[in-house]
């Protein structure tokens, strides 16, 4: 489980995470700190987080794939083929689910500017983070899938 931290000077960062993929395919289960991003900071700011409070899974890696959350051994965050099958499986149930193929995203949007895009139609902030989330992990694996069946 992540947990999101603010330093002595007042920066936030993670501790512990989420075991991502390997070069092989294998759970990398090494939990470590992690460092957030310009683009992380305005995420946990207007989703209103406060010093230990638990940050989702999906979260953490729409975070992560936008390189919003690094550490020395992911230094730029991931790319969406470190991403666990079962995190997949669980934003293939929400994309169908709430139809989040249907939302219309333009250009190459982060995390914060889709929580911002969303954040009008939800009462919680954080349910308005989640779907943002998930919608920011199926646009990144939706291009990975693009990009690899051009090969």
């Amino acid at each position: 489980m992540a947990t999101y931290r603010i330093a002595k000077d007042g920066h936030p960062y993670l501790t512990h995470g989420y075991p991502v993929l390997d070069v092989k395919q294998h759970e990398d289960v090494r939990f470590s700190t992690y460092q957030v991003n310009t683009g992380g900071e305005r995420v946990f700011e207007r989703s209103g987080f406060v010093d230990g409070d638990r940050v989702s899974e999906e979260t953490f890696f729409a975070l992560l794939l936008d390189g919003d959350l690094y550490n020395e051994a992911r230094p730029n965050g991931i790319k969406a083929a470190a991403i666990p099958n079962r995190v997949l499986a669980y934003m293939d149930d929400e994309v169908r689910r709430k139809r989040l193929d249907q939302i219309k995203v333009s250009g190459n949007v982060f995390l914060c500017d889709i929580v911002e895009m969303l954040k009008p139609h939800f009462l919680d902030p954080l349910d308005a983070l989640s779907t943002a989330s998930w919608l920011c992990i199926y646009r990144h694996w939706k291009a990975h899938i693009d990009k690899t069946q051009i090969r």
